[in-house]
């Protein structure tokens, strides 16, 4: 995304997408579904050989699912109330403006690339080379179109097409999942629960930082 961005969109959108990038990056790294990498393929392939494997498995899943949701969501609200503020202090104020959407853009990435991730798991533990090969075909097709688009709406097209080619990507993996008998199901009130408080905690701290800037109620964030 970062070669791409300096290419379509010149070096100064770049620079701000590199530091953004640098920013999700370094969330990344800390991430259930990557820290623990090394300790939950064991796990995953343990349960696949267990009594009642696809019990396990989408405990395991959901587990998964719902502390990488714990970790996103929080830093995905944040972002988005005060990414230029979060962007400008971290860059000695060399970069800030309209950082907000790009770098809530790229938390959303790492999110659906965490959650591609676990599904790839299950994938593997399934044996099913073939899925995982179509499922990656999948997602060429759709970020090739998204990059397309991008050269006309912007930088923030071309990083949610990373994001859209990961759903293409997750969507065939849990349908070939699926036609092996294991459903599994989004965590749907865990997410709404953790992106309520996260939305309410991240509106309180962007007014408080407003305040003790001396500008009030802070600045709206434009999703231009």
């Amino acid at each position: 995304a970062r070669v791409l961005a300096m290419r379509m969109f010149g070096a100064e959108v770049a620079a701000l997408a590199g530091f953004c990038i640098g920013l999700a990056w370094m969330l990344q790294r800390y991430l259930p579904t990557y820290l623990l990498v090394g300790v939950l393929k064991p796990l995953f392939v343990a349960a696949a050989h267990a009594a009642d494997p696809h019990r396990r498995l989408r405990l395991l899943f959901d587990l998964l699912i719902k502390l990488n949701l714990f970790v996103m969501l929080p830093a995905m609200a944040v972002s988005a109330f005060n990414g230029d503020t979060v962007v400008e202090a971290l860059s000695g104020g060399r970069l800030g403006g309209g950082s907000a959407p790009i770098l809530t853009l790229l938390m959303f990435l790492v999110l659906t690339q965490a959650v591609r991730t676990t599904v790839q798991m299950l994938i593997t533990v399934q044996e099913n080379g073939h899925g995982r090969l179509r499922a990656t075909l999948a997602a060429d097709l759709v970020f090739a179109a998204g990059a397309v688009v991008s050269a006309r709406l912007g930088l923030w097209m071309l990083i949610l097409s990373l994001s859209l080619a990961d759903f293409a990507a997750i969507g065939w993996q849990v349908h070939m999942i699926r036609r092996q008998g294991l459903h599994l199901a989004p965590p749907l009130a865990a997410v709404a629960k953790t992106l309520a408080a996260s939305l309410a905690a991240a509106g309180v701290m962007h007014v408080l930082l407003g305040r003790l800037a001396g500008q009030g109620g802070g600045h709206a964030v434009h999703w231009a």
